[in-house]
């Protein structure tokens, strides 16, 4: 008979068997995938035909450009299929070239699906490409045509075209374009019928996947609970009351640290994204990109924004959102901590911890507290690191279950996950030690790596199926942002370099050069008392995760913090590896080469342009000259003169280097601009925004609204560039002029000179030099022609100046610029304009959102918001033209809607397009019928 173990590890492999097996059939579900069919006219409309009359050629005095037009934007700016009734009488009676249906109001429109009537044939086309032409139709044909379209995949699509059920042509065309459904007559009259298919932009499990996903469940716990949590005696840690003292210490300042970055720290660059993502999910049904990619379904994450959507089903302030980050970083310190003392040599401990302490502050104030998906990443690193060598101690395949499924959940949550893997390499000697040893441990094993495929692909599928989630896959890896390849890694690299903020550069050139310690070390003999073996191993876990993450198809600088937890410990490791006696004149020169490195890393780390990892740049200011290495290079050589020096400094170079690091951060982004950052800061508005629970950044930045302004009398006129203006009369207004300068100007400046007026003398009181943003192109669109520049305030401005002179200076490159008008405007805040409305954000980078509805994608329509922020940063602030990213649902809406536009102000140069819907008359507006699937 099979032993007790045996019979153990059998029953825990079928419990596994079936968790698989079930998660297999989540995945293949099938899920519903929610569309919807409508129809223009709407069902059970009155029939109105119009028998006698001819069909006129389009009036364009229509809202749309069409007399006849009802907004309709879809997901995928595409339906997936289309048909399209035309009576042959309507075609017969047409006079000159007439719409009688069309897929946008505009003709500009590129993929503009048109069926139009001339000379009494039909003709289709998309653009200028014309699919079929009919011949001539008898006015007293009973007759009707019939087109369709359906879609197959994103990139074409087939059509057909019918005259009494009689196929007459079909062929292939790029899908069409579609904001909506017009035409030159009212079809209640004409008897043209319309009606589309949506896209699926989203998806839930069905009764079916409910039940597995129990059974995966249920099945997966009772593998675990059978699994054996240990084989042996698992040593603990060394350690002494020193160390003890140390370890205590340090956990106070990790986690003040933490703390005072969580509250008063600027805000990540996708922080508002991420808000946007999970509050749009009661009104759109999954976690879909409802800003970009065509709207699509997430295809990873899911597990991710369960855990964020607490906050966004109580509303809850922006910071309270941010605990999540702050959670995971104190439990990644706490894991990394651990993980640490029982590897590490107990001679070299504290110099290993303070470098440990120092360099996970710096990769959390780099990357860490932020809504995105890699502190939970690094927190599930930490953990397959700590799982695993509890594993190496113990051989308890329990243990080796946790970690694998971790890695499997780190893999579901974004592209970077991949590297939460790299620990479980070291498990690899004592998996096969542990297979080798009989046929129970290679059950038990076969059962861990079950237990993490059927978690891991239920945390995939959770919301969707696999044919659904291979399209979602596929527009994602179309836009050209996601589908890059391992030749393309460096341009990670490149623009953490140049855009990199301090922690950011120096967390992973700090990294770099204790990989590059790990390497030295690792050509080195081994010695007698075997101290290098122990703290080796994280070096090489670090280097298998960096190959991974070069992986990826993504190459965003933001990853580089799924690597925080594995890098905080090699850099830790590495420091405690320096920090043991040594001998020899190679152990001096590999520590002389070390400290020149970190030199170098603390140097370029003050090099960076700007803090392009936030949005809103505080103006803050910037220490450049500790920017150059000589500063650091030539103290340290002066220092590794004396032996006693090299040898103190070999040990302490990663803490020190670190060390500084954070304390600048803490200072140039949180203490400087709390004391002269602007309004809407995030040191001034967050405590606000958790207190008081309102929007206090909308608060803080103002808008103008231009078609309330006053233009100033002009005084004189002394040329293009230069003219004096009268002040009379705009007591409590801004002043805003408006500069034009042909695309790519750069080097335009503004002087503003302000006078007092008497009689026909001026006296000048103060004057000032603004310098203008250039006039360059965006990804959004064209380079602007005009700027607005805000000249002075209702705060401002000092009493008794009633004149003010603008002089424009040449631009660099010699581009000649004009002085358009200069009005008065009397400022409002932003939140009176987006407070309780339906707002969209592009790109959604402000974590304002809380204070506003947001919009939806439901069944694959997109509903128009009453408001649009559309702005880029660049080095001034650029209009987006159109409302949305050009993948994104809202893309034609403009094409759809009537709009105007106000200007918010985050610096006197820098206003972005806060875009209104104007509500247009319904008199031409058709109504449609929607018919959920």
């Amino acid at each position: 008979m099979p032993t007790r173990p045996v019979r153990g590890a059998w029953r825990a492999a079928a419990a596994a068997a079936i968790a698989f097996v079930g998660s297999v059939g989540v995945a293949v579900g099938p899920a519903h995938a929610d569309r919807a069919e409508v129809t223009w006219p709407a069902l059970g409309a009155p029939a109105q035909l119009d028998t006698t009359g001819t069909i006129a050629a389009p009036d364009t005095t229509g809202a749309a450009g069409e007399p006849f037009f009802t907004p309709l934007l879809l997901s995928a700016h595409t339906p997936q299929s289309l048909r399209a009734a035309i009576p042959c009488r309507v075609v017969a009676r047409s006079t000159g070239s007439t719409v009688l249906f069309a897929t946008t109001g505009h003709a500009s429109v590129e993929g503009r699906l048109v069926i139009e009537a001339e000379g009494g044939s039909l003709r289709v086309r998309v653009s200028d490409e014309v699919l079929f032409a009919t011949e001539a139709v008898d006015d007293a044909a009973s007759c009707g045509f019939a087109f369709a379209v359906r879609a197959r995949g994103f990139g074409e699509a087939d059509w057909s075209l019918a005259r009494d059920d009689i196929e007459v042509a079909r062929g292939t065309s790029v899908p069409p374009v579609m904001s909506g459904f017009a035409s030159s007559s009212d079809p209640r009259r004409s008897g043209i019928v319309v009606s589309i298919t949506t896209r699926s932009s989203s998806s839930h499990p069905s009764a079916r996947q409910w039940v597995l996903l129990v059974i995966t469940l249920v099945g997966a716990t009772a593998a675990v609970a059978r699994l054996p949590r240990a084989r042996g005696v698992r040593p603990r840690a060394t350690s002494d009351d020193r160390v003890a003292r140390v370890v205590r210490r340090l956990d106070a300042i990790v986690i003040g640290a933490l703390t005072s970055w969580w509250l008063l720290g600027p805000w990540f660059f996708d922080d508002g994204w991420l808000m946007a993502t999970v509050r749009s999910r009661d009104g759109s049904g999954s976690f879909s990109n409802y800003f970009d990619t065509l709207a699509a379904q997430l295809p990873l994450g899911f597990v991710h924004h369960v855990l964020l959507w607490p906050f966004a089903a109580v509303d809850a302030p922006f910071l309270l959102w941010r605990t999540v980050p702050l959670v995971a970083g104190v439990t990644t310190w706490l894991i990394m901590r651990r993980a640490f003392l029982r590897v590490a040599p107990a001679v070299a401990l504290v110099p290993g911890l303070i470098a440990l302490a120092a360099a996970h502050l710096t990769f959390s104030f780099a990357w860490l507290i932020t809504l995105r998906p890699e502190p939970i990443v690094a927190l599930l690193s930490a953990a397959v690191m700590a799982w695993v060598i509890r594993y190496r101690d113990d051989a308890g395949p329990q243990a080796l279950a946790f970690a694998l499924v971790a890695a499997a959940l780190a893999m579901t949550l974004h592209p970077s996950g991949v590297v939460a893997a790299a620990p479980l390499m070291l498990a690899a000697p004592t998996m096969w030690r542990s297979v080798r040893a009989g046929s129970a441990a290679r059950v038990e094993c076969a059962t861990a790596f079950a237990l993490a495929a059927a978690i891991g692909i239920v945390a995939l599928f959770a919301d969707t199926d696999i044919a659904h989630w291979r399209v979602d896959r596929g527009l994602f890896a179309g836009d050209g942002f996601h589908s890059k390849g391992v030749l393309d890694e460096l341009d990670r690299y490149r623009d953490l370099l140049a855009n990199g903020s301090i922690p950011a550069v120096a967390s992973v050139l700090v990294a770099g050069v204790a990989l590059l310690a790990w390497m030295i070390a690792a050509l080195e003999r081994p010695r007698p008392d075997g101290t290098r073996g122990a703290p080796f191993a994280f070096g090489a876990v670090l280097v298998v995760a960096v190959g991974l993450l070069a992986l990826t198809p993504s190459k965003w600088i933001y990853h580089f913090g799924s690597l925080s937890a594995m890098a905080a410990l090699a850099i830790a490791t590495e420091a405690s590896r320096a920090s043991l006696p040594e001998r020899g004149r190679r152990a001096g020169l590999v520590g002389i080469g070390i400290v020149l490195l970190l030199a170098f890393a603390g140097a370029r780390s003050f090099l960076h342009p700007r803090d392009a990892q936030y949005f809103l740049e505080l103006g803050s200011r910037r220490p450049r000259v500790l920017g150059n290495p000589l500063l650091w290079v030539l103290p340290v050589m002066g220092y590794l003169l004396r032996p006693q020096g090299r040898e103190r400094l070999r040990g302490w170079s990663f803490a020190m280097v670190l060390g500084a690091v954070v304390v600048a951060t803490l200072v140039l982004s949180v203490a400087i601009p709390v004391a002269e950052g602007p309004r809407w800061a995030m040191p001034r508005a967050g405590i606000d925004d958790m207190v008081h629970g309102g929007c206090p950044i909308a608060d803080a930045i103002e808008v103008s609204d231009l078609r309330l302004s006053r233009a100033l009398e002009r005084l004189d006129d002394r040329g293009p560039g230069q003219a004096s203006f009268s002040l009379e009369g705009t007591e409590g207004a801004d002043i805003v002029a408006s500069l034009r300068a042909p695309a790519g100007a750069t080097g335009l400046t503004l002087r503003v000179a302000w006078a007092h007026r008497d009689g026909d003398a001026s006296g000048f009181t103060r004057a000032e030099t603004i310098a203008v943003p250039p006039f360059n192109a965006s990804v959004y669109g064209p380079a602007p022609t005009v700027r607005l520049v805000r000249i002075a305030t209702s705060r401002t401005r000092l009493r008794g100046e009633n004149e003010v002179r603008l002089t424009v200076r040449a631009a660099a490159d010699g581009s000649l610029a004009s002085l358009n008008d200069v009005v008065a405007v009397v400022p409002r805040s932003l939140s009176s304009v987006i407070v309780g409305n339906v707002v969209l954000v592009s790109p959604p980078e402000l974590p304002l959102l809380r204070c506003t509805r947001p919009p939806i994608v439901h069944d694959g329509i997109a509903a128009m918001p009453d408001v649009v922020i559309g702005f880029e940063r660049r080095t001034g602030i650029d209009e987006i033209a159109e409302l949305g990213s050009p993948s994104g649902p809202w893309f034609l809406a403009e094409d759809a809607y009537e709009t105007t536009r106000v200007w918010g102000w985050l610096s006197d140069t820098d206003a972005f397009a806060v875009t209104l819907r104007i509500a247009s008359g319904i008199e031409r507006v058709v109504p449609i019928s929607i018919v959920e699937r």
